[in-house]
């Protein structure tokens, strides 16, 4: 009966310790309940954590849109004072002095032509030090001075001479009135005359004494011409600097008649017809040709020594245009670079890519003209190395490139191109910064907003708006 009594019921010992695991087992869920708890307690005050954080960015993000906008304010307000200040000099209420103009530049006064392009006020050590520059005796430069001060053409002030507003008008009208005419301006026009008129356009006119100096022979030589000729002129600018000068409207005139040398030509239609036995070209064909001629400087009498070279132009022989860029002479390099550039060819870009290393400058600036017509991804790489190249103008062009095609690995580089030397290559950088469209750039243009240029702070501004739209539209995606 005992033994019945076991087998039908369980042990009070085996139900004790049955009751124990069950507390030790309440036990270690009350631990977990207690460790999820603290657990989900963190996990709210970190949740909460970064929605203030989200709320923080958000108002960060808001705040750097609104100093963009409030910097672009400031740089417009700047501008315009800018404008307003020039008027205020312009329209001085000083009293209205008329002067026999011709008496003064026909004469011996060597500063007062310096005077006229520089700025309203100049500091007699910056008189002197141009007076040295212009090969003369700082005591006859005194004299000069003091002659123009008794005839009321400056007054002295503050260790300054300051040119009345009304008569520098009057000698910069007169100056400029007196230019060469078109036809004696062309035949001075060679191409170190004409590429010096570029380095000119891109500086806005401006080239300073020491830039000059650092300027190969030929191209000192094309310089000094223009300014024996009356369209570049010595002055000083606003900080006291030596300068070469070429006013906005000779530099307009100049461009127009470079325009006009290019089409201009010895060889008439039917001598190219008669020394390239050419049947009834076009007159498209006949620029077409001579336009690469004065490109690469070969000169219309080689004409016939290059028959060769010109036919596979015409007949879009690459192969043959492509052994053309081994030459020796730099010319006929120039002339295949040149004429594969207006074929267009992407079976060309590698070997357009090897004359980004040309070691002359022409060169490596009509390839990059050319592989701008034919973009390819293979191009990017040797166009970030043209951004530090020697030679501004082919800064300038890589520049263009990422301002075409805008390639993010180009990034740093056209963040170092925004401090370049040369304005116009800073101006680019900034446009193709802002078409790239990464916030990263902003405090590269913010700081590009007090740019010395104008023009390259309205580049930055304008980049910055297209950067805040970008990011704006990326927001509401």
């Amino acid at each position: 009966m005992n033994k019945g009594k076991e087998i039908g019921m369980i042990p009070l010992e085996a139900l004790l310790e049955e009751v124990t695991q069950l507390r030790e087992l309440e036990k270690t869920y009350l631990k977990v309940i207690k460790a999820l708890h603290l657990e989900c307690t963190r996990l709210e005050e970190e949740v909460s954590q970064l929605r203030r954080l989200k709320e923080e960015v958000k108002y960060l993000q808001q705040l750097e849109l609104w100093y963009i906008k409030a910097l672009k304010g400031l740089n417009e307000e700047c501008n315009r004072l800018e404008r307003e200040i020039y008027e205020l000099k312009r329209r001085s209420v000083l009293p209205q002095t008329s002067v026999n103009i011709e008496r003064y530049l026909e004469g011996d006064f060597t500063l007062l032509e310096l005077l006229a392009f520089a700025d309203s006020r100049v500091s007699l050590k910056a008189l002197k030090k141009a007076s040295s520059w212009l090969g003369v005796e700082y005591r006859r430069a005194k004299e000069e001075i003091k002659k123009l001060e008794r005839d009321g053409i400056i007054y002295l002030k503050n260790g300054h001479a300051v040119i009345r507003s009304e008569v520098q008008e009057q000698f910069r009208d007169y100056l400029l009135r007196s230019i060469p005419d078109r036809d004696e301006i062309i035949e001075n026009l060679n191409a170190d005359a004409i590429e010096a008129v570029e380095l000119l356009r891109r500086r806005r006119g401006v080239l300073t004494k020491d830039k000059f100096e650092e300027l190969d022979v030929d191209k000192k030589a094309a310089l000094l011409k223009l300014v024996e000729k009356k369209l570049l002129f010595r002055t000083i600018d606003r900080d006291g600097e030596l300068i070469y000068f070429m006013p906005e409207e000779v530099l307009e005139l100049m461009e127009e008649l470079r325009v006009e040398v290019a089409k201009r030509s010895k060889v008439t239609r039917e001598e190219l017809m008669k020394k390239l036995n050419i049947k009834d070209p076009t007159e498209e064909e006949i620029d077409l040709i001579l336009s690469t001629f004065n490109e690469s400087e070969l000169e219309p009498a080689e004409l016939e020594s290059n028959e060769t070279l010109i036919e596979a132009f015409r007949n879009e022989q690459v192969d043959v245009l492509v052994n053309a860029l081994k030459s020796e002479d730099v010319h006929i390099r120039r002339f295949a670079v040149s004429a594969l550039w207006k074929i267009g060819s992407r079976d060309v870009v590698e070997h357009l890519i090897e004359m980004l290393d040309d070691t002359d400058a022409y060169v490596r600036r009509l390839a990059i003209s050319a592989l701008l017509k034919i973009p390819d991804e293979r191009m990017v790489e040797p166009m970030i190395r043209k951004l530090d190249d020697e030679d501004s103008m082919v800064r300038y062009s890589a520049a263009s490139y990422f301002d075409n095609y805008p390639h993010s690995s180009a990034f740093p580089s056209l963040v170092k191109a925004l401090r370049d030397e040369d304005s116009m290559v800073r101006t680019v950088a900034a446009s193709a910064l802002g078409k790239l469209g990464m916030k990263e750039a902003v405090p590269y243009l913010i700081e590009a907003l007090r740019d010395e240029d104008a023009w390259v702070r309205h580049c930055a501004a304008e980049a910055l708006d297209k950067i805040k739209g970008r990011i704006k539209n990326v927001r509401l995606a």
